[in-house]
């Protein structure tokens, strides 16, 4: 799938369908899922013409060739060479410099002070170790006096021992917050501005 998880499927079964619109008949694959809803694969969408991806204007990190005169385009960049490459563009905790977030509080509500969560000893020097690197790293600041407003730490251990994820329970502190309404588009809101469109990509939708 899209996130590399892989689809549970119960079995597969080959059947004739037929477009409703041009009559033309098509033997496709249909695999069986643990789901309610039947899905279409791309292949099966282009085959009935239901989806035309436009090849051309697909782009592709390619390696330039400078020695040679027959192809500009060589090998395809790997992910390692881009991470070993443009290491600096990974580092840090993706903050921008000048960017700063106001948020506004209720002054009616009351601070909570919660109770910290035991921690399991042996995760006491990951966390520990974690927390040195968020402060190294100005994400966070240590608070030395004392405050109205206290949230519980909570950890989890990323897969295959790759350390600790640190968070904190954020319950009443959202009840303090102040959001701001913006209306989010569904789908269904979309769906009536797209009828007669022809060519769509991420940006533009062309009639």
């Amino acid at each position: 799938m899209y996130d590399a998880t892989e689809l549970p499927t119960i079995g597969m079964i080959t059947a004739t369908v037929r477009h409703p619109a041009t009559g033309k008949q098509f033997s496709l694959e249909f695999y069986v899922t643990e789901w309610e809803d039947p899905i279409l694969g791309i292949d099966a969408c282009c085959r009935l013409d239901m989806l035309r991806i436009v090849g051309y204007n697909i782009c592709k990190m390619h390696e330039s060739s400078h020695g040679s005169s027959s192809s500009p385009l060589s090998s395809v960049l790997m992910s390692t060479d881009i991470f070993t490459r443009y290491g600096d563009l990974f580092d840090g905790s993706g903050c921008m410099a000048g960017e700063e977030v106001h948020v506004e509080v209720d002054p009616s509500v009351s601070p909570v002070q919660m109770s910290l969560h035991r921690l399991p000893v042996a995760l006491c020097d990951q966390v520990k170790a974690e927390l040195d690197k968020l402060v190294a790293d100005e994400v966070i600041a240590p608070v030395t006096e004392p405050t109205k407003c206290v949230s519980a730490l909570l950890v989890v251990q990323k897969p295959e021992g790759q350390g600790v994820r640190i968070c904190i329970d954020q319950k009443f502190l959202n009840q303090a917050l102040l959001r701001s309404t913006y209306y989010m588009q569904t789908i269904d809101d979309i769906l009536p501005q797209l009828i007669n469109s022809k060519v769509m990509s991420a940006g533009w939708v062309c009639r």
